[in-house]
């Protein structure tokens, strides 16, 4: 998948990530390493996206799905056990921190998808927000304006 075939929340999070690496980096983010897993985090989200993008109401669904589950198996669901037989998901190609990354991407882009370019960086459990030379101060200032607007 290309960048100019993602939603535009999504390039406007390649964008920003874009500007703090050629500000901090000497590069762009595209040329860096942690651009393959951050795509594979953003594609992967947009797959989950599109199997439940008729699901109105997601937290209506998670709760029957996983009323259901315990009920069957005895115990609480996983995300794994959500996503793994959703067709085109690439599940066993998933760690742990890409499963939990693509699910959080794909929630937020659901319910909220003008916070999509300020989700810390896929990999940043591991490498930290200082890995992304994210200071996460933009954050900051938007969540400053939107409170105003309350």
């Amino acid at each position: 998948m290309d960048i100019q075939s993602l939603p535009v929340e999504y390039q406007e999070r390649i964008k920003r990530f874009d500007y703090f690496f050629v500000e901090n980096a000497g590069h762009s983010f595209q040329e860096d390493d942690l651009f393959n897993y951050e795509m594979f985090v953003m594609e992967e989200s947009l797959t989950l996206y599109e199997h439940f993008k008729d699901v109105e109401d997601i937290d209506a669904y998670l709760e029957e799905f996983s009323n259901a589950f315990e009920k069957e198996t005895g115990e609480k669901p996983e995300i794994s056990d959500i996503v793994k037989d959703i067709p085109n998901f690439r599940y066993s190609e998933h760690s742990g921190n890409t499963l939990g990354a693509s699910w959080l991407m794909f929630m937020t882009y659901k319910t909220k998808p003008e916070l999509v370019k300020f989700l810390h960086g896929s990999l940043a459990n591991l490498v930290g927000d200082k890995g992304y030379y994210d200071d996460r101060e933009d954050v900051k200032k938007y969540i400053e304006e939107h409170e105003k607007i309350k």
